[in-house]
């Protein structure tokens, strides 16, 4: 749940844009029953349809042509709807409207067959698609079936979209059957109850869905972090549709309006990873409700020991953070050699507790305390400093030994508390305690860190010492 834009954020407003697509196709069959007569000509065409709360306030076509019987080919259609007082422009490269029938006191089947060039509004945007399906619709009900193939939705590319829809006076709902994306696949059911204060209820069931392919595409700030992986689990959401659009404009920081939206999730993430750094299977809980989240995880599997992973975010553009992670007897030494100093100068059991903060209004900062197992490790270089303050001896001989073969010291105690400066510093003040030596060393460590958390990540510098003091 890291990144830019959420994944909850992000996946809610993909079947958003769904269904938002399966309202403009309803409100174009109900335009289209104007149309009479063969003819095919360029007409500025402005129209206006209403169905309950759904508007079409614009429509126009380039051009249309009436194909005998009851086909009708528009190119170039342009148009605004408007959903309960939210607006979408859409834009049409073409649409085709096939076994239309005159009237709407029967059922009237409809299929349709649009590419679509561009929806943007702001709970959805559709950058590209092409859609096929069929319609059927009385005075007082509707249903839809519908296919999907090359879209690109909040820009998310997928395939092989598959679902229906229904919508009355009373209830609306999309089922959203399959949905190929970031290498898995996505099943949704959104419910929304009008008879009942527009109460709505949400679930989406997502299927080994490529984590790093996923924060690729989102990936609009440099506040996303490295992840990598295969997600899978359900969300489910509750509250009205006032609350979702109050949610939805929060979302995209224009509007501070208050929603009571809650949401909860419950995901595995196999194979997963962060920076150069992997990890077990993860199991991670999320409850939330309007813009916050809360999640935590159960110990996962890192580096012959655990962690466990806990904090709170907003559900909104470049969302502020603060996360909790804690270590327990991790191996220094089976760390990835991208961890730069951390493996090449130290060795041994770990565990401690690091809390990290960020994101757009607050600045990035890490602090925390690790301690290390007796019979930890430490380069030799990076003790030379305390060889003035070994007396010519044994010791002193053994130790010069060391040095030369560029080899470890063994440590009986030591303990590390970390701070962010914040000037994109990491300082690092240790306590050691050196028996072989009779001495104790307090260095202190600095690690240069440009950008956010996420990038200090991607990018761990190599360990300086500064300065000590034995």
């Amino acid at each position: 749940m890291t990144g830019g834009k959420t994944i909850l954020g992000r996946m809610v407003r993909f079947i958003l844009s769904v269904c938002l697509i399966a309202c403009i196709l309803i409100c174009l069959t109900v335009v289209s029953s104007f149309f009479s007569g063969p003819y095919e000509r360029i007409i500025p065409l402005v129209l206006h349809s209403q169905m309950d709360e759904v508007t079409l306030t614009r429509f126009d076509v380039n051009k249309v042509r009436f194909r005998w019987p009851q086909r009708y080919e528009f190119e170039g259609v342009t148009g605004r709807l408007d959903i309960q007082g939210q607006l979408f422009d859409f834009k049409f490269e073409s649409l085709v409207l096939d076994s239309i029938r005159d009237g709407l006191r029967k059922k009237t089947p409809i299929s349709f067959e649009v590419v679509v060039s561009q929806i943007h509004g702001d709970a959805a945007a559709v950058q590209q698609g092409s859609f096929d399906g069929l319609i059927e619709m009385d005075p007082s009900h509707v249903t839809a079936n519908f296919k999907g193939v090359d879209l690109e939705v909040n820009h998310i590319t997928a395939e092989n979209l598959a679902g229906s829809l229904e919508w009355s006076s009373q209830r609306g709902s999309l089922h959203v059957q399959s949905l190929e994306m970031a290498g898995g696949s996505v099943v949704a059911m959104i419910n929304c109850d009008f008879s009942r204060q527009d109460q709505l209820d949400a679930y989406v069931d997502l299927s080994n869905l490529n984590l790093s392919r996923l924060a690729l595409e989102w990936a609009e700030s440099a506040n996303v972090f490295p992840v990598r992986g295969w997600i899978s689990g359900d969300i489910t959401m509750g509250g009205t549709l006032e609350d979702l659009r109050q949610w939805s404009a929060r979302y995209e920081r224009t509007n501070s309006g208050k929603s009571d939206l809650t949401y909860k999730a419950d995901l595995v993430v196999a194979d997963g990873g962060i920076g150069a750094f992997i990890f077990g299977p993860a199991q991670i809980n999320v409850l939330g409700r309007d813009d916050r989240l809360n999640f935590e995880t159960k110990p996962v599997g890192f580096y012959g020991g655990t962690l466990t992973v806990d904090g709170t975010m907003e559900v909104v553009v470049e969302p502020d953070y603060e996360i909790n992670v804690d270590f327990d007897t991790v191996d220094l030494g089976l760390l990835p050699k991208e961890a730069g100093g951390l493996t090449s100068n130290f060795k041994g059991i770990v565990s401690g507790a690091l809390q990290l903060a960020g994101g757009r209004d607050v600045q990035s900062s890490i602090q925390g305390k690790l301690m290390a197992e007796p019979g930890a490790n430490i380069k030799a270089s990076l003790l030379k400093h305390v060889m003035d303050y070994i007396p010519n001896s044994r010791q002193r001989k053994n130790f010069e030994e060391i040095l030369k073969k560029d080899g470890f010291v063994n440590l009986s105690f030591a303990q590390s508390e970390i701070k962010n400066d914040g000037n994109q510093n990491l300082n690092i003040k240790n306590q050691l305690k050196i028996k072989s030596l009779n001495i104790d060393y307090n260095p202190e460590i600095d690690i240069r860190m440009d950008g956010t958390i996420p990038q200090w990540i991607q990018s761990i510098s190599t360990i300086q010492i500064n300065r000590s003091q034995p």
